[in-house]
């Protein structure tokens, strides 16, 4: 969501040191066009999806984001 030039993003995708936060802020300020971005915590208390690094993350999280 885009509120008075700030996005907040809201995703499911847990961040372990694997960088996504980072990577869902450079998507919504590439694809939006806007400068401050705040991604919101997610509860780390989830059960095991199996590895979330590199690729899966990037293409499904990622690709989540943009669409959103």
């Amino acid at each position: 969501k885009v509120q008075d030039g700030v996005a907040t993003v809201l995703c499911a995708a847990v961040e372990t040191g694997q960088g996504f936060t980072t990577l869902a802020r450079q998507i919504v300020q590439e694809t939006l066009g806007v400068d401050e971005v705040h991604v919101a915590p997610v509860d780390t208390d989830q059960p095991p999806a199996g590895a979330g690094c590199r690729g899966r993350h990037t293409w499904v999280s990622g690709g989540a984001v943009e669409r959103a």
